[in-house]
C-alpha cells in the first residue's frame, strides 16, 4: 500500500526477482495483470554454485525468447497436460498474502510453489492454509520446485515435503509435477508469470512451453 504503481502501469518494465519479491509478483498480477519474471536477483549472477543456464534464462526472458523448459524426471509426477497463466512463487509468502490486497486468484492457472529453510510442520500448515482458502481447488496445474533445507523438529514429522504437498492436492484432477528447476537453489530457471503456458507431464519428461502474452 506504500508503493505508487501509477507510472509503472503507464510504462511497465520487467520486474525480476523471487522469494520475498513474490509479494510484488502477486500484487502486480492481481491488480494490473502485467507479466513479471520469477528468477534469481542480480546478486546471484556470479554467485558460486549458481547454474549458468539459469542465469542465461533471465537474458532469454528479457530479450523476448519464448520459454521452453524440458527436463527429465524420476519423480512420481501426475501424467497430464494443461494450459493457463503461470503464477506463484514462494509458498510462505503466498500463504501470508491470503486475504490481503495482494492475494491472488489461482483458478484456471498453473501455480508454481517453492521454499527454503522451513520446518516440515510449517510446510504442512502453509499447504493447509492454501487448501482451506480455496487456492488449490481449481488450478489448471501445479509445479513444485525446490524445498531446500526442509527441517525437522526434535520429533520427526514423518512425511517428506513432497508427500506433505501431495496429501493436499492428490485428489484433484490436474497435473502436478515435482522437482522442477525453480527455487532457492542453483537450478532456478526464469519463469514469466502472467503469461499463458502449456505444462505437459509424461512419465519421464516435464515440458513447460510459453504460449502467449498476458491478457
Amino acid at each position: 500500500s506504500l508503493v505508487n504503481f501509477k507510472k509503472f502501469v503507464e510504462q511497465p518494465k520487467w520486474l525480476v526477482g523471487f522469494s520475498d519479491i513474490t509479494v510484488l509478483h502477486n500484487h502486480v498480477h492481481t491488480h494490473f495483470n502485467i507479466a513479471t519474471i520469477h528468477a534469481h536477483m542480480s546478486g546471484g549472477y556470479n554467485k558460486e554454485g549458481f547454474d549458468n543456464n539459469s542465469t542465461m534464462s533471465i537474458y532469454h526472458a528479457l530479450t523476448g525468447k519464448p520459454t521452453l523448459i524440458e527436463i527429465s524426471t524420476k519423480e512420481a509426477n501426475e501424467v497430464h497436460k494443461c494450459q493457463g497463466q503461470l503464477i506463484g512463487g514462494n509458498l510462505a509468502v503466498m500463504s501470508d498474502l491470503v486475504g490481503t490486497l495482494s492475494d491472488i486468484d489461482t483458478a484456471g492457472k498453473i501455480l508454481v510453489i517453492e521454499d527454503i529453510d522451513e520446518y516440515k510442520y510449517k510446510i504442512d500448515r502453509m499447504m493447509w492454509q492454501m487448501l482451506r482458502s480455496g487456492k488449490l481447488h481449481k488450478l489448471a496445474g501445479l509445479i513444485v520446485g525446490g524445498f531446500s533445507n526442509a527441517k525437522e523438529t526434535v520429533e520427526e514429522f514423518g512425511m517428506s515435503e513432497y508427500d506433505i504437498i501431495w496429501e493436499k492436492v492428490g485428489s484433484f484432477n490436474y497435473p502436478v509435477c515435482f522437482g522442477f528447476p525453480v527455487g532457492h537453489q542453483p537450478l532456478n530457471r526464469a519463469l514469466k508469470f502472467g503469461i499463458e503456458h502449456e505444462l505437459d507431464i509424461t512419465e519421464h519428461m516435464i515440458t513447460l512451453k510459453e504460449l502467449g502474452s498476458a491478457s
